[in-house]
């Protein structure tokens, strides 16, 4: 028997735009538009008398637009974490609780936020399903709207230690010309964060993350 969750969709259970949504995406990019008038006049003639040859690659545009939101929604997940401030950073590995295999050059580059204050905040975990290097993690952060927040990604791994048995995780930073990474994982029933200089890039399977500006 098929399972209820795979059974093929018939035309009758596909969710279509509707046509109060499709004014609501002219009424909005219609908006866009006015706002920035990149246009030349080659381009506002295109549209005057050529409308037929650029619909079809407009519309795919578009579609593509929707569909690569939609995918970044799918593999993002929001978390709210509190996090002490003015810690050293053998202190924040030490309140995870994880098994930690660190080299000294890593750990006294990592990049931890000064002061004495006890933040709270929106942290966006994100996955991109696909190998990275430590350049497109933070291409990809950025993009994002995201900022690196290392002691709050730790402190969410010290509050919930089963996320990343689920969730591997990490991140990376620049210093002294090289990259370095902070991976929170399990390995054989071992919880365990290492902190070291970057050689390769990061597995496909990897959550990255941001404090939310």
């Amino acid at each position: 028997m098929t399972p209820m969750d795979t059974k093929p969709l018939t035309p009758s259970d596909r969710k279509y735009i509707t046509e109060p949504q499709i004014a609501k995406l002219a009424t909005a990019f219609s908006a866009a538009i006015r706002k920035v008038n990149p246009f030349a006049d080659e381009a506002q003639q295109i549209i005057e008398n050529e409308w037929d040859q650029v619909k079809d690659e407009l519309t795919a545009a578009n579609e593509a637009a929707i569909r690569a939101h939609l995918d970044r929604k799918r593999n993002t997940i929001t978390v709210r974490v509190k996090v002490k401030r003015g810690r050293t950073r053998q202190k924040v590995l030490d309140d995870t609780k994880r098994k930690q295999y660190t080299e000294k050059s890593s750990m006294a580059s990592m990049p931890i936020i000064a002061g004495d204050s006890e933040d709270e905040g929106d942290f966006v975990w994100f996955h991109s399903n696909r190998r990275m290097s430590d350049a497109e993690v933070e291409q990809e952060r950025t993009k994002r709207g995201l900022v690196r927040d290392l002691e709050m990604q730790a402190q969410y791994n010290a509050d919930h230690p089963e996320f990343a048995d689920t969730h591997p995780n990490g991140d990376s930073w620049q210093a002294d010309g090289n990259w370095h990474f902070a991976s929170f994982h399990c390995w054989y029933d071992e919880r365990r964060v290492r902190v070291r200089q970057s050689e390769d890039g990061w597995y496909a399977d990897t959550w990255f993350g941001g404090r939310r500006k």
